[in-house]
């Protein structure tokens, strides 16, 4: 089992806690979040194995999208050190012209994939998905090589059927 560093400085056991790392001081609910800063602090406190992250976003994200990420990374991690024996995690986010785009990746063995996939209908992954389409974008879970979440959320809400209509 692995072992997370909960908000008190001693060890928990990541099977018996929902969530590997409990948002500290208010954190999500703060505008001024700097989603880079707190992506590293995340994994920074994560001891189940490897993170590597490529932060590529040169632009101010909405703070919705900031949230959004930030809360599907954390989900990811908890979820790799509670179902999978991944010996390392890559997380990317990028922006594009019209969209950002977040993928996680982790290299756990196909047995393990297979119970964490068996997974995607928990609390924690219904989150992600209603957390994605919240904010229009979408969403692709595989389990080759590994466990992978690849989600995409466009830059600009489109407008939609009724907007048109009105005008």
């Amino acid at each position: 089992r692995a072992k997370i560093p909960p908000s008190n400085g001693g060890s928990r056991d990541a099977k018996s806690h929902r969530t590997a790392f409990p948002l500290r001081g208010g954190l999500m609910h703060d505008n001024s979040i700097d989603l880079q800063k707190s992506l590293h602090s995340l994994i920074q406190n994560y001891t189940f194995c490897k993170v590597n992250l490529k932060y590529d976003i040169e632009s101010e994200l909405p703070a919705n999208i900031r949230y959004t990420f930030l809360s599907i990374v954390k989900e990811a991690l908890t979820n790799t050190a509670k179902h999978s024996n991944a010996t390392r995690i890559d997380i990317s986010l990028r922006e594009h012209p019209a969209f950002y785009q977040l993928i996680t990746q982790d290299n756990g063995s196909s047995e393990n994939v297979q119970k964490w996939s068996d997974h995607t209908s928990g609390i924690g992954m219904i989150n992600i998905q209603e957390r994605v389409q919240n904010a229009n974008g979408m969403i692709q879970i595989t389990a080759r090589n590994g466990f992978r979440i690849f989600i995409s959320i466009p830059k600009k809400e489109e407008k939609n059927d009724t907007d048109r209509d009105r005008r």
